[in-house]
């Protein structure tokens, strides 16, 4: 029996789907890239922008075609977007399962009823299609509780949930056991982690705890808000070299008016303070951001402010989106919507700024030794590595192993990617 899986969303989405994968192994499922060969199909949606709305439908559009010609195959609906996207169906009597957001480590009792009404048993033989264990998703807190005004996920993943740390330490003990070399701890806000627990502990307590007890993986973290960030993180990642030096603040835009709209809870200065600080710390670390263009009421001059921003802060790289109206939100409400025609013309000069940008980071990095883990290969002898700021860095060898370390010698830049050489003293 096959499944396929199509995850639309953030690494909470693919956490999520990861979740369902390894449930469906346990019922002798094995994975398939061909949605007409499976036997089961699940869409794990995403509501943050109607553009994911719109690919889950027309996937789903797919599955259905598929149901017709296959009248045993299930279709499951899951994810942030799963009641919005019911509502658009004109037909869902094709959808055999439908769910939210897990914010949970365990499948809902729902999902393995319906396995077993369909005649599915767990088998004892459990084979996974993963050859190389490399980064374990490991979620830490679930829910939101900042409540941006343009965004939908604190009403459908709800109020802020943290896991507790001996959870988390026995997660890890398996992660190490099955050779995963690097963990990114997740969370909408990674930095709210442990304040609802009892005794409490703070986000920087738990890295410490976990970097420390497990020096032989690299840690990475996503996500962090800019208004929460605790500094003590930075100096639990001096004591730690195993957490990568590569901070994702998201921003989301660089004018104060239109922050203060969002309800994001610091101004430009204070987010340029955090990012000085930071590279007091680590000169060299990697950042990266979200930001959002045409907000409601987004001037010309207030874009213009998110310009400024990636050139004063230049980050390593941007994740840029276009303002997208969600239901229920405070900002759907919001005078003076920007014109599609000129949300475009702005997320492409935005784009084209940090292209440019990127390249002169690049720059930075020739003529610096540094230690790379090997995290993939292209072809023979060509591999991949992360940096310890989890810059990517293209090395050719005849002995490199996916998940070893090397010292290498970066040389040049080729086509806007890194390329090293194998050093040693």
């Amino acid at each position: 029996m096959l499944f396929f899986l199509y995850t639309i969303g953030c690494q909470m989405n693919e956490y999520d789907t990861d979740v369902y994968r390894h449930f469906l192994y346990q019922y002798g499922f094995q994975s398939t890239e061909d949605p007409y060969m499976a036997d089961f199909i699940m869409v794990n949606t995403c509501a943050v922008r109607d553009k994911s709305i719109k690919k889950a439908v027309s996937f789903l559009g797919i599955a259905a075609k598929i149901k017709k010609e296959k009248p045993s195959l299930i279709v499951a609906l899951t994810g942030c977007a799963s009641t919005l996207i019911l509502e658009e169906l004109k037909n869902s009597s094709y959808i055999d399962f439908v769910w939210g957001a897990l914010n949970q480590t365990e499948i809902p009792n729902k999902f393995s009823a319906l396995l077993a009404k369909k005649g599915f048993q767990k088998t004892d033989k459990v084979q996974t299609q993963h050859s190389v264990h490399f980064t374990k998703e490991l979620p830490i807190i679930f829910g939101c509780d900042s409540f941006c005004t343009y965004c939908i996920v604190p009403y459908l993943r709800g109020h802020e949930k943290s896991l507790p740390k001996d959870y988390l330490l026995s997660e890890l003990d398996k992660a190490a056991l099955a050779g995963y070399k690097e963990v990114l701890l997740l969370g909408q806000n990674v930095n709210h982690y442990g304040s609802d627990l009892d005794p409490s502990l703070t986000f920087a307590g738990l890295l410490q705890i976990m970097a420390g007890t497990y020096p032989a993986i690299r840690f990475d973290f996503l996500t962090s808000h800019p208004k929460d960030f605790d500094i003590q993180i930075l100096r639990v990642m001096q004591n730690n070299p195993n957490i990568y030096r590569h901070f994702h603040l998201p921003a989301q835009h660089g004018d104060n008016e239109i922050l203060q709209k969002m309800n994001r809870g610091y101004t430009k200065e204070e987010y340029f303070e955090l990012i000085t600080t930071i590279r007091s710390f680590f000169p060299m670390a990697t950042l990266s951001t979200d930001l959002i263009v045409g907000f409601p009421g987004e001037t010309d001059t207030a874009f213009g402010h998110t310009l400024d921003l990636i050139e004063t802060v230049q980050f390593d790289m941007i994740f840029a989106a276009q303002y997208s109206k969600r239901p229920g939100t405070p900002a759907e409400a919001f005078p003076d919507q920007i014109p599609e025609t000129t949300k475009r013309e702005r997320i492409n000069t935005l784009l084209e700024a940090q292209k440019r940008i990127s390249k002169i980071n690049n720059r930075r990095w020739i003529g610096r030794r540094c230690k790379l883990i090997i995290t993939g290969k292209d072809q023979e002898h060509h591999f991949f590595g992360k940096t310890e700021e989890e810059k990517t860095v293209s090395i050719v060898s005849d002995s490199l192993v996916i998940g070893s370390e090397v010292s290498a010698l970066i040389t040049k830049i080729d086509n806007g990617s890194l390329i090293a050489e194998a050093w040693s003293l």
